[in-house]
């Protein structure tokens, strides 16, 4: 009973991690049971636990989920570059931007650029693999599990333009 419960466990996993193909494996030595998939759709990551990455992103648009980078799960730390439109329509550039997150295994990570309590950073969504959803603030807000704030902001290295203007 034990052995049916775990290939059908495996072969479910599998089907539904084909469901979204990452477009980075940072380390294809951690088994996919024991990765978490994060769309940077904030911006461009630039560092990984103090490691320089190259993950730019394939394309440009702020709700784009094609964008996925495979790491291990675990505490994190990120490097950002920030080129994105946040849910309050201020356009938000800026390098050199750290966040620190823990992430699950077996889940999917999605980040918009955002402000709370006055302080800028990200606001963290978090779906289980091989679910699909819509990443319009309507359908997304009920994803939203937390916020990171940038953890080393100063007047240099963020920049906040209101789009509305």
């Amino acid at each position: 009973m034990k052995n049916a419960f775990f290939i059908i466990s495996i072969t479910a996993f599998l089907l539904m991690s084909c469901a979204l193909t990452p477009e980075v494996i940072f380390d294809d030595k951690v088994p996919i049971e024991q990765t978490a998939w994060i769309a940077p759709v904030a911006g461009n990551i630039t560092n990984y636990n103090t490691i320089p990455v190259n993950w730019k992103k394939k394309n440009d648009s702020a709700t784009r989920t094609d964008n996925m980078i495979q790491i291990p799960a675990g505490n994190t730390l990120l490097e950002w570059e920030l080129n994105s439109i946040g849910m309050d329509g201020t356009y938000y550039t800026g390098k050199g931007l750290w966040t620190s997150f823990n992430f699950q295994p077996q889940k999917v990570y999605l980040f918009f650029v955002a402000h709370e309590n006055n302080r800028p950073g990200l606001d963290v969504y978090e779906y289980d693999f091989g679910k699909k959803i819509k990443t319009t603030y309507k359908d997304i807000e009920p994803y939203k599990i937390g916020f990171a704030p940038f953890i080393n902001v100063s007047a240099e290295n963020i920049v906040l333009n209101n789009s509305s203007n």
